[in-house]
């Protein structure tokens, strides 16, 4: 899981919360 390597710019919408639950990685952006 690559929780702490997420950036300090939150995405607005279910993009962020539906990468972060499902793959767990900041990867799909």
């Amino acid at each position: 899981m690559d929780l702490s390597r997420k950036p300090a710019q939150p995405i607005p919408g279910l993009k962020n919360v539906l990468v972060e639950k499902t793959a767990g990685s900041i990867n799909i952006y």
